[in-house]
């Protein structure tokens, strides 16, 4: 689970994240050009300014150079300075890795902010590494039961926190036994995401809490997303064979980066209390 402090703030016309963002390494610098902020979209509020906009939750993430027009200028700052002006937006997808830009003009409505997105500041450059990708289910076991499918699908995290690495999915897993938990799950063979509600039960009758076998690293991180058309002009027999191809490759994978999640016990892994990293709506 992220280890980022909990912090959690409402942007209106004044800056209110100052303290906060200045302590997160969530800056980069491009080439020896300006500092750049990036953060994770993990919610589009309807109705608001930002819902025309066609992001994909969880999926997209909110790039701002803080050099504009020669100065200084933080994200919610650049906002506030702007409500009732079109400005232009900058995104990066991390499954199809690709950047896209939409134009839309910040301003009060019914709820808070001024662009209506609930943001959590974070690293876009490898943020497709930091996935958990599901290897093996097992019959009647909880992951069988949430439908999860094995090799197309990939935990992204939940609405309110992300995983730093597979140790981490193990603790919140534990943490959270016989509690139902929602997880944003991406399946690269349809290329759209969903919400699944696990519910970890250590005494399901198999092993471990899940009864499944996961994945995490380079060798498991998000596919890049092809294009649809592609995708429809591809016969059965050829995803068929792609599929079983990607089977074997991904098994040679397996034994780095890998951990199997019935054979987990409480023993094995140390139960978490890290706390979730709430993001701020702007």
């Amino acid at each position: 689970v992220s280890t980022q402090s909990t912090w959690e703030a409402v942007v209106s016309t004044q800056s209110t994240w100052e303290a906060v963002v200045s302590t997160q390494s969530t800056w980069d610098k491009m080439g020896g050009g300006p500092a750049v902020e990036s953060y994770r979209i993990l919610k589009v509020k309807p109705n608001s300014p930002s819902s025309d906009i066609p992001i994909e939750e969880m999926l997209d993430f909110l790039i701002h150079s803080t050099e504009v027009n020669g100065a200084y200028t933080k994200f919610d700052d650049y906002v506030a300075a702007n409500e009732n002006k079109e400005i232009e937006l900058t995104f990066f997808n991390i499954a199809s890795q690709k950047e896209w830009k939409h134009k839309m003009m910040p301003k009060k409505w019914e709820g808070s902010g001024l662009i209506g997105v609930t943001l959590h500041p974070e690293t876009y450059q490898d943020a497709h590494n930091k996935v958990i990708h599901i290897l093996d289910v097992m019959v009647d076991s909880p992951m069988h039961k949430a439908g999860f499918k094995p090799y197309s699908e990939y935990i992204i995290g939940t609405r309110d926190l992300t995983f730093e690495d597979v140790h981490d999915f193990t603790e919140f897993i534990q943490s959270n036994n016989n509690k139902p938990v929602d997880l944003v799950v991406y399946d690269s063979k349809e290329q759209t995401t969903r919400v699944r509600t696990l519910v970890p039960n250590s005494q399901w009758g198999g092993a471990g809490s899940l009864g499944g076998e996961v994945g995490f690293g380079y060798a498991h991180s998000l596919p890049v997303r092809k294009s649809k058309a592609a995708a429809e002009d591809k016969s059965d027999d050829e995803s068929k064979t792609e599929e079983a191809k990607a089977t074997k490759e991904t098994a040679k994978e397996q034994t780095e980066g890998s951990i199997e999640m019935s054979g987990i016990s409480e023993e094995d892994i140390l139960i978490g209390s890290k706390e979730p990293a709430k993001a701020a709506e702007l």
